[in-house]
């Protein structure tokens, strides 16, 4: 059947799944090098041994070294522990094995930093049992049986294949009905499942998906499951640490937060930025985590003036920033407190975002060396 998409998070068409091998789970330095498959997706960690000048860096872990082959201005530190997820290339069939590398999609720094949200979508049962947690999987198929069907629990199948799914547990179709579902891509006891937001029947109407995002805990409480979280804040308590459940707050509110498998917990109190999305657990609203930040000092509050114009906002290419007076400085920071792009300007800027990964920025305006304005900037 042929779907037709309502909602307006950027689509990609991924192809080619089922040619590739993908990691269900996190693998060592030493499990890739022993037994390297080419294209598989992986996710290992190890302390940086060298970084070269262009865009390579090693890890070792276990007394194993691994080539990775990163970005130009986005390399880590030796002596630094990182994660670094991508796709295996073992293209030199030779023993030596001579160009063995992760091409790295992106590495972060142990505890802290995590990559910006995700953007891709999946449309198959296959694409999703190979697609990254936190990936938008909209689903044509039937639940086929269930394992928990007081939780809603079961198991889902379309042509393609099939993976386990969890809806609410008072909202759930029946064995057997053809259903569209979107959700999220998530690890359960290292098995990956689809975490339903909404479902209706074929040929039905889809609720109106939300496209903003929470900034603070007490809009999270009050958005549609589905929406993106960006919140800073703390946990102020845990109800279950070692699944990584506990109870987030800020300055508005509290809400029940869940660290998805492979997180891991921040300390208690420590500020971060949660990086999520709003869900309902036992009819209780929540932030699926699948990432956190420590908390930089960046300001995520918008403020709005008639005298400055910034447009167009999602951005491709160029950003535009009109203002009637003059400026200091524009910057775009990243989710990390990074500052990946800065302008000195008179009034009018033309800002080149093209070469910025696709996700969520903050832009900063001074006037006078001043905070003038800050404004949440979607790249796509």
């Amino acid at each position: 059947m042929k779907k037709k998409l309502h909602f307006g998070i950027l689509l990609f068409l991924i192809v080619g799944f089922s040619t590739l091998s993908y990691a269900q789970t996190p693998k060592t330095v030493c499990q890739i090098t022993a037994n390297p498959i080419n294209n598989d997706y992986v996710i290992t960690q190890g302390h940086v041994q060298s970084v070269s000048g262009d865009d390579d860096f090693y890890i070792t872990s276990g007394g194993c070294t691994i080539k990775c082959d990163g970005q130009t201005g986005n390399l880590p530190i030796v002596g630094m522990s990182v994660a670094v997820q991508g796709r295996v290339e073992d293209d030199d069939k030779k023993s030596s094995r001579d160009e063995l590398e992760i091409d790295v999609e992106y590495w972060v720094e142990e505890g802290g930093t995590t990559p910006p949200p995700p953007t891709e979508e999946v449309l198959t049962v296959a694409e999703a049992l190979a697609a990254n947690p936190g990936t938008i999987a909209l689903l044509d198929g039937t639940v086929t049986s269930w394992t928990d069907e007081n939780d809603g629990e079961g198991i889902f199948a379309d042509n393609s294949g099939s993976i386990a799914i969890d809806f609410e547990s008072g909202n759930k179709p029946g064995l057997t009905e053809e259903v569209i579902v979107l959700g999220t891509v998530d690890y359960e006891d290292n098995t990956k499942e689809i975490d339903v937001y909404y479902w209706y029947p074929v040929g039905g109407t889809p609720p109106a998906p939300s496209e903003d995002i929470a900034w603070t805990v007490q809009e999270a409480n009050a958005a549609p499951n589905g929406t993106y979280a960006i919140v800073p804040g703390a946990v102020s308590s845990w109800t279950n640490m070692n699944d990584g459940e506990g109870i987030y707050e800020d300055e508005s509110a509290s809400i029940n937060i869940d660290f998805e498998d492979g997180v891991p917990n921040p300390n208690l109190s420590e500020q971060i930025y949660v990086l999520g999305i709003i869900d309902t657990e036992n009819n209780t609203k929540e932030i699926e985590a699948y990432g956190w930040v420590e908390y930089s000092g960046v300001g995520l509050t918008e403020q709005n003036r008639s005298d400055l114009r910034i447009y167009p906002n999602p951005v491709s290419n160029y950003l535009y920033v009109d203002y009637e007076g003059s400026l200091t400085d524009i910057s775009i920071i990243d989710l990390t407190g990074r500052t990946v792009l800065q302008e000195k300007s008179l009034s009018k800027s033309r800002i080149d975002v093209s070469g910025l990964p696709k996700g969520i920025y903050i832009l900063s305006i001074l006037r006078n060396n001043q905070i003038m304005t800050t404004k949440k900037v979607s790249v796509r």
